[in-house]
This record gives C-alpha cells, sequence and structure tokens, in this order.
C-alpha cells in the first residue's frame, strides 16, 4: 500500500513538474501557440511553419516595446488571424492581465466571430488552468464584442468605419481592414485609411508607449499598408509572398535565427505545392494572385499592359490621317486634386502615336488656358475629346465659343474595362509612345502608371489614353478623308512629346 503511495506521488509530482515546464515555455509565444492549437482548431493537427515562429518573435518583441508600429503581410488561409488576433491578445494576458487591447476589422461581424474565438480560447479548460488564477473575467462585461478581466484588462472589437468613442487601449490590432473583395474600390480603401488617420490613431491610452499591429493582404499601392510604409518611417514591415521572388534573408528578432527563403521556394509545399498554386493563380487572375499571394500590389510583370506592349518612336510620320487631343480632367481646383493630363495623338492607319503630353495640378482656369493654347499648337486637329462629369462639364460649357470639335465623352464601362478594351491595340505594338531616350517622362512618368493599372496610384494618364483609343476604334480607323490643304501635318524629322 505504501509503495503504492509513493508512485501515486511520484507521477502526481512528475505531472506538476511538466506542467510547470509547459507554463514555462508558454512565456515563449510560439510555444503558446502550439499548445494552444488544439483549442483553437479541433478539424486537424497543427501545420506548423517557419513563418509562423518567425511571425511570433515580431509579436513578442511589439509586445515587450521593441517595435511600435508592425505590419505583417502574408497570404490568406496560412493562419495570420489564428497566430495574430486571436492567440496573441490572449498571450499577452498570460504576460500581463492589464494589458488592453481594441481589435478592428472590415466588417462588425468578422470582428465579432474573432473577438469570441479569442474569448472561447481565454475562458477555455485548458487556458484556466494554467492562468486561471491570474486571469479572472469580469462577469459584467463580458460580450462578444467587448470583455475584461477583473485586473481591468480589457478587449474591444469594432469595424472600418465603426465609433470608438470612450474606447481605449495599449494595443490595437488591424486585420484586414478592408475586404479583398473591394480591392479596386477606392471609396473603400480610402475609408479605411481615413479610419485609422481620423479615429483609431487616436485611441491609445499612452502615445509613449503604444503598440500598433496591422495584419493584411495586399490589396493596392495606397491601402492601409502602403498608407503605413510611406507616413512612418518606425515601421517594422514583415513581407513573406507565396513564393520568394528572389533570395529573401529574414532575421528572427528574438533568437536571431536566420531563415533563407530560397528564389522560387514555396512557402508551404505540404499545403499548396506547383498545382495547386497555378490553380489559385488562375482563380485569382494575375492582378489578385500578386497583390493577395506575393504581397506585391502591382504585379512584377505588369498589370494590364505589358511595357513591351508599348513601342517608341524617333520620328513622327510626315502626315496623319487625324489628331485628336484628349483631356481627363480633375474633381476640385485644389493642388491635393489629381493630375490634369491633356494628349495630343496623331493616327495613322491603324497606329496611334502619341505626339505631346501635359501632366499637372491644375485649377480650372489654367485647365481651360492649355486647351485653348493646344488647340492653337495643333490648328488641323479633329476632335477634343473631354469626359463630360466632374470639371470636364464645365470645361465644355466656357470652351464651346473659342475651341472647335468639342466631344463630350460619357464612358459607360469602368476604369479597368476601358483599358481591356484597348489591350489587343496596345499589345500589337500599334501605340506607340516617344522615345524615353529623348523624353525621360515617358520612364518617369507615363510607364510606371500604365503598366501599374489598375493598382497604381494614378490613373490620369490611363483615362485620357483610353478616352482616345476608344474613340478611335468607335469612329473606325483610317475612314478620314481630308482635302490637301487641310490634311494633319506633323514636320517630318521632329522630336515631340515633351512633358510641360
Amino acid at each position: 500500500m505504501q509503495h503504492n503511495k509513493g508512485a501515486v506521488e511520484i507521477e502526481f509530482e512528475l505531472l506538476n513538474q511538466l506542467f510547470d515546464e509547459a507554463k514555462e515555455n508558454a512565456k515563449n509565444f510560439f510555444s503558446f501557440f502550439t499548445y494552444a492549437w488544439p483549442q483553437l482548431e479541433q478539424r486537424f493537427p497543427l501545420q506548423s511553419n517557419w513563418h509562423i515562429g518567425l511571425a511570433c518573435e515580431y509579436l513578442e518583441a511589439l509586445y515587450h516595446g521593441e517595435i511600435e508600429k508592425l505590419v505583417i503581410n502574408w497570404p490568406t488561409r496560412y493562419l495570420k488571424t489564428k497566430v495574430c488576433s486571436i492567440a496573441f491578445p490572449a498571450w499577452a494576458w498570460t504576460q500581463d492581465e492589464k494589458k488592453k487591447f481594441i481589435s478592428w476589422s472590415y466588417s462588425g461581424d468578422l470582428s465579432s466571430a474573432m473577438s469570441w474565438e479569442r474569448r472561447q480560447l481565454i475562458e477555455s479548460a485548458w487556458f484556466k488552468s494554467y492562468w486561471g488564477d491570474k486571469v479572472k473575467m469580469s462577469h459584467d462585461q463580458n460580450q462578444k464584442t467587448r470583455y475584461s478581466n477583473t485586473s481591468g484588462g480589457s478587449m474591444f472589437s469594432s469595424s472600418t468605419g465603426a465609433t470608438m468613442t470612450g474606447e481605449g487601449c495599449d494595443i490595437m490590432i488591424i486585420d484586414d481592414p478592408v475586404n479583398p473583395q473591394d480591392a479596386a474600390n477606392d471609396l473603400m480603401r480610402v475609408k479605411s485609411v481615413d479610419f485609422w488617420k481620423h479615429t483609431a490613431s487616436s485611441r491609445f491610452d499612452d502615445k509613449k508607449r503604444k503598440a500598433c499591429l496591422l495584419v493584411m493582404q495586399r490589396l493596392h499601392e495606397k491601402d492601409l499598408t502602403g498608407h503605413f510604409l510611406e507616413e512612418y518611417p518606425e515601421v517594422v514591415h514583415l513581407k513573406i509572398p507565396q513564393q520568394a521572388p528572389e533570395r529573401i534573408i529574414y532575421n528572427y528578432p528574438r533568437t536571431g535565427r536566420i531563415k533563407i527563403y530560397e528564389k522560387d521556394e514555396i512557402l508551404q509545399p505540404e499545403r499548396e505545392g506547383e498545382k495547386e498554386l497555378e490553380q489559385a493563380k488562375r482563380e485569382l487572375g494575375s492582378y489578385n494572385y500578386s497583390s493577395q499571394r506575393m504581397q506585391e500590389p502591382v504585379p512584377r510583370g505588369g498589370g494590364i499592359i505589358k511595357e513591351h506592349w508599348l513601342k517608341h518612336w524617333k520620328v513622327l510620320p510626315e502626315r496623319f490621317d487625324a489628331i485628336t487631343l484628349s483631356l481627363d480632367c480633375t474633381f476640385k481646383d485644389l493642388e491635393s486634386s489629381d493630375y490634369v493630363v491633356l494628349q495630343a495623338w496623331g493616327q495613322k492607319g491603324s497606329h496611334h502615336y502619341l505626339i505631346k503630353q501635359l501632366r499637372s495640378k491644375m485649377s480650372f482656369m489654367k485647365t481651360k488656358e492649355a486647351v485653348e493654347l493646344w488647340a492653337q499648337l495643333f490648328p488641323t486637329y479633329h476632335e477634343c475629346l473631354i469626359e463630360d462629369k466632374a470639371n470636364g462639364s464645365a470645361i465644355i460649357n466656357s470652351l464651346s465659343g473659342t475651341v472647335r470639335s468639342l466631344i463630350a465623352i460619357n464612358p459607360k464601362d469602368s476604369k479597368v474595362a476601358r483599358l481591356v478594351a484597348c489591350e489587343p491595340q496596345i499589345e500589337a505594338g500599334d501605340v506607340l509612345v516617344p522615345d524615353p531616350e529623348f523624353n525621360p517622362w515617358v520612364r518617369e512618368v507615363f510607364i510606371p502608371e500604365v503598366c501599374a493599372f489598375p493598382k497604381a496610384a494614378n490613373d490620369d494618364q490611363v483615362d485620357a489614353m483610353t478616352q482616345y483609343l476608344n474613340r478611335a476604334r468607335e469612329r473606325q480607323v483610317g475612314t478620314f478623308l481630308f482635302d490637301d490643304d487641310n490634311f494633319s501635318k506633323i514636320s517630318g524629322g521632329t522630336i515631340a512629346g515633351s512633358l510641360t
């Protein structure tokens, strides 16, 4: 009997020792996440991978104040929410139960679901067995989107555009502030940036000891990640593409370990290999795949239009079938407004030559004067195309007495659809732009915007170009007949197209 009692005691001591070791190990966030996995997901075992351990170390550094703003971009369905939005705040309470969190996502339903899953972890028997004496939930403040513990720690979840009045935090987590389905929606993208700037960024209780985590797929050059990278030099950026486009060396910030992500290496081939990635490319399309999977909002090979499709001219034809002016106006007379773009295009058979371009931020009166000047510069132009919205409508009215052949354009399709309609002409080599060797603006301004569209920062040059090319296609190329005296001419040998 005494012997049996001793064996039980020994077994009990071993269990206590294992318990203490597990609790001690869980001070490391990656270990905590590994232990917590059965509480987070009961359908399948954890398929761990290097990117999870790497992110866990960055999150530890954020918690310990070594990083103030952390941006993590990695592909969807690779546990970013489980790690960053659910397990990380729960782990933080095991270190300091007084921490206050605010988390928000693009929708209230999604934020609530993440908040509920986080609470389920904290209230699980596993969590309570280790930290139940430290983290005790307050019964009078234990809702799905807002709950607290008896030590003053709290977790509040919200969504893009919702109110945060009266809420404060030590750590803020932003998880997918824009729905990937709204990636091309400028209004939704701007809404998320404005919500951060004007609402969320002011919710930190201690401005000198704050921590902010933004975790998302890249959607656009000017998404919230783009805003953080542009506006905050202190941001630490962890970008993990689905497949390494080049050799990348990652440094683990806490342990000093190194991961070498070799060129063309796949993030987690046991989950998705070459076959699955090819299928994802077909389903998402190259532009969405580049953003959401590769974390490159501008595809490396170009957007809809590839750079090598655009041909260059050094000498213009002596005669054109027609010359057309195309104007893309701004919406407001402000320095912060978009660019005004005025282009002169020459048509020779099936070929279209960009002769000259003006791109500048101009007031209404300056835009009007520019069109009048170009009407004199190209006296034999055939049409002057102006989109009939925003300032364009007023420009058309103000120019009606001084500029002839004004054509009000009312596009019915989206900007993307308009460029796609021009794609065959451009790919066929029928669109020629000034040689960048003599016109640096083509290389520095025009090509980057056209080839990055629809995910470039600006699209004014694209709008002016598609306005012309679609109009030229509609009026049937090569059908214009002119008397010799009225034939559109550009002197042979002229190097034109300079940016003014």
